[in-house]
């Protein structure tokens, strides 16, 4: 048997007791996070003065190339994991030399509820209108980014967490939006 067979042998058998140990809990195996498509915007909320990291890959070990801002807006284009995959927003517009795409550590993004014409903004359990309201929170209010699915946002703010529909979405952390 040659050395590449055996590696590729190992890795396979390797995969194969993850797989199965991830039903059966054996310990360092970690279930492969299923990548989501978002359509939303936010912004940095990382206070490090250094700037949020932007990674290769969805990990803390996967290199940095590039860093942002506080105050950063950026698309938000996938969710895996606890990661979101980013590309700013008009970087020369907003001063930064990051001009491409990379994964951020997701609680590091925030948004403002909008509710221009309410006192509050709804939270739902699942990300569709028809979902039971979890709780609301002031119009106009930060919030921190969890995860999102397609347009809709999943979003704490103290101990409460829900879905923030598109429409009460402001990815603006300096203005409000219109």
């Amino acid at each position: 048997m040659t050395q590449a067979l055996s590696i590729k042998i190992v890795t396979s058998i390797a995969g194969l007791v993850c797989f199965l140990g991830s039903s059966l809990a054996i310990a360092g195996c970690q279930p492969q996070a299923i990548a989501q498509a978002c359509q939303t915007r936010a912004y940095v909320i990382d206070k490090d003065p250094q700037g949020l990291n932007v990674r290769t890959k969805p990990n803390y070990e996967s290199e940095i190339i590039g860093t942002l801002p506080l105050y950063t807006e950026v698309d938000v284009l996938e969710y895996q994991g606890d990661w979101i995959f980013i590309s700013p927003i008009d970087p020369e517009e907003q001063g930064i030399n990051f001009k491409g795409e990379g994964w951020v550590y997701a609680s590091l993004l925030g948004l403002n509820t909008r509710g221009y014409n309410s006192d509050s903004v709804s939270f739902y359990a699942e990300p569709n209108k028809t979902s039971d309201i979890v709780g609301k929170v002031e119009s106009s209010s930060a919030v921190t980014m969890i995860s999102c699915s397609g347009e809709w946002v999943k979003v704490r703010q103290d101990t409460l967490e829900g879905w923030l529909e598109p429409e009460e979405q402001c990815a603006a952390a300096l203005t409000s939006c219109s």
